[in-house]
């Protein structure tokens, strides 16, 4: 037998072993390009990037609610997008780190921002066409989570299962008209309502489980992502409150 054969494929099978055991290797995609470690450094100039593979969650433990900051791993394309199946790994109490999350990445395409009727007759009205609008939002929007993303408590035991959309990407927009620099010149604009998170649109209902497993908080959310009702259960499933009385800046990421 080659030495030098037996030396390679013992490194292969530790190298793998060590890597599935930190929960570390993701997949390579097929437009995938630079993987991206968890402790990479990040330029935060890059925003959108920056907030996406090392963000802030918001979690509610009884009457309070935390912040958890993790950080990603996964792959990046030619243009520096996050693409594929990325992990989240944030700190536990005792200064260890544990996987906070993981899904799948995917580039947006100018045909999945699409308009309600109100939107087509405000543009004809203004002389804006959905073709032009699709373009600015895929930049404005280049990346997005999609398919079903894992939330873990650090215990391991799940916390939370979003969906989110992967095709049909509904804006809450608005066309203002400004008085321009000369008379009787008015220029136009297309306002969009802000995201709290500009890489989700999750689906319409969401629920949420305590670390010892059992329901604690449904969401249900507009198409446009905005909470419209929330409930609260106690550990016997009864609901013990509920929330219908939510302002219209209210965003379906504060969770």
């Amino acid at each position: 037998m080659n030495f030098k054969y037996v030396l390679a494929a013992i490194f292969f099978c530790f190298f793998n072993y060590e890597a599935s055991a930190q929960g570390t290797v993701n997949s390579k995609p097929t437009d995938g390009v630079y993987f991206v470690k968890r402790n990479a450094n990040i330029d935060s100039t890059k925003y959108k990037l920056y907030s996406s593979i090392r963000p802030s969650d918001k979690k509610d433990i009884k009457d309070s609610t935390i912040i958890i900051r993790s950080n990603g791993e996964g792959w990046l394309d030619k243009d520096s997008l996050p693409v594929g199946q990325w992990s989240f790994f944030a700190m536990n109490e005792s200064n260890k780190p544990y996987m906070l999350k993981t899904g799948n990445y995917k580039k947006t395409k100018n045909q999945m921002f699409v308009f309600s009727n109100d939107d087509y007759a405000n543009m004809k009205e203004y002389g804006f066409t959905p073709d032009s609008l699709q373009k600015d939002f895929a930049g404005d929007y280049p990346f997005i989570k999609t398919g079903t993303w894992h939330y873990y408590h650090s215990n391991g035991k799940i916390w939370k299962q979003v969906s989110f959309e992967s095709n049909d990407l509904f804006l809450n927009i608005a066309f203002i008209s400004e008085k321009g620099e000369f008379d009787n010149e008015h220029i136009t604009k297309v306002m969009v309502s802000e995201k709290e998170k500009d890489d989700e649109w999750p689906k319409e209902e969401i629920d949420e489980y305590i670390a010892d497993g059992y329901l604690f908080k449904k969401l249900f959310l507009s198409p446009t992502c905005k909470i419209i009702y929330k409930v609260i259960f106690d550990n016997t499933g009864k609901i013990i409150h509920e929330y219908t009385d939510f302002h219209a800046g209210i965003n379906s990421t504060n969770f």
